[in-house]
């Protein structure tokens, strides 16, 4: 598992490269994951049942989903870019 391209793919030393220099990505997800679970695990509390919980629970679940998504993406973008850039110049 990790940032897979066409890049770091096809050299182990990029692999090495990006994945030590975007950990932060991994633990960002983490973290986005872990909020993920509290908000549902607030909701239901608060409701005292899943099924009856209020929409802001489950708009807040939504939003933390959109950022979650849109942090891999820019996250990904960035990382390919990069890796693009530090395979090419070991291979110069």
């Amino acid at each position: 598992m990790g940032i897979k391209t066409r890049w770091t793919i096809a050299s182990d030393e990029t692999w090495e490269y990006v994945h030590r220099k975007y950990a932060f990505v991994f633990l960002g997800c983490g973290v986005l994951v872990v909020l993920m679970q509290v908000d549902v695990a607030v909701g239901m509390v608060a409701n005292r049942d899943i099924n009856t919980m209020d929409m802001i629970w489950w708009w807040m679940l939504l939003a933390l989903a959109v950022m979650l998504v849109a942090w891999l993406v820019v996250c990904g973008i960035i990382a390919n870019r990069d890796a693009r850039n530090y395979y090419l110049e070991s291979q110069a």
